[in-house]
């Protein structure tokens, strides 16, 4: 009889410990998908090689873009409200988009990916104008000290 009781206790404390164990990731699910349910969306990344990542987060009115890798390095704050607008269209996504990237199935790159790729593209089209005016600056700086070099070579003879 003893051991009967003993296997009645161990049964309903097992049973106790699952039904704990589901309401405790039915309201995790639950939390997750009210609008205001976290303090710390994130709205998407990017991975740009072994365990490095760019990431987006957002954190009340201000979007940070997070760089991962080794250690975590804020890149950019983003405040300008017209700005964080335009990063909420472009990653406009669906849920069965999120739900798709998140069981690894990607077809195409996420809007984050797009945005990422659009501000990169930017930052090198910048890096190629500064690049070029700094050759034509240098070039008629060179050509300039060139010919006083000539003038005071002339003089000296």
């Amino acid at each position: 009889m003893w051991t009967a009781d003993v296997v009645k206790v161990v049964a309903y404390l097992a049973l106790i410990l699952l039904l704990f164990f589901l309401s405790a990731k039915a309201l995790a699910r639950l939390r997750s998908r009210l609008p205001g349910g976290r303090a710390i969306r994130t709205l998407g990344g990017a991975p740009l090689g072994p365990n490095k990542s760019v990431q987006l987060l957002e954190i009340g009115r201000t979007v940070y873009v997070v760089g991962i890798g080794e250690d975590v390095r804020l890149i950019d704050k983003i405040r300008d409200p017209d700005e964080i607008a335009s990063i909420h269209e472009a990653l406009g996504r669906t849920a069965e988009e999120l739900d798709a990237g998140r069981s690894g199935r990607r077809d195409r790159p996420t809007g984050f990916e797009t945005w990422l790729a659009g501000k990169l593209g930017g930052a090198e089209r910048r890096k190629e104008r500064v690049e070029h005016w700094l050759e034509q600056h240098l070039s008629s700086s060179r050509s300039s000290h060139g010919e006083n070099r000539q003038e005071s070579l002339e003089r000296d003879r």
